[in-house]
């Protein structure tokens, strides 16, 4: 098994220049994500108690102001993690996240 794929790391760069203060929280989130190997549900959720999950999706808490959605693929070789939105709380509170 390998470690979790993590796609799109851009779209965190990119949010880190526009909110600087998420910087710490993203870098985090993404050495912990980056070096795991999550086969299930149940990994995940006892590294990320937090997190839910709606549909093949997953949504990590974020420091305290932000949320993050990716897709979640639980593959036999690989983990897959792809971003999907990046935003404040009351952003996300407005998504509709079964069209993402």
């Amino acid at each position: 098994m390998r470690r979790v794929h993590i796609i799109s790391r851009p779209v965190l760069k990119a949010f880190v220049v526009k909110y600087p203060d998420s910087k710490s929280a993203l870098d985090s989130w993404w050495q912990i994500s980056s070096h795991s190997y999550w086969q299930s549900w149940s990994e995940l959720k006892s590294v990320f108690p937090q997190a839910d999950k709606v549909g093949d999706k997953v949504i990590f808490n974020i420091g305290r102001a932000y949320r993050l959605i990716c897709r979640l693929k639980f593959g036999t070789n690989r983990t897959t993690l792809f971003v999907l939105w990046l935003g404040h709380h009351n952003a996300y509170d407005k998504l509709d996240i079964k069209k993402l």
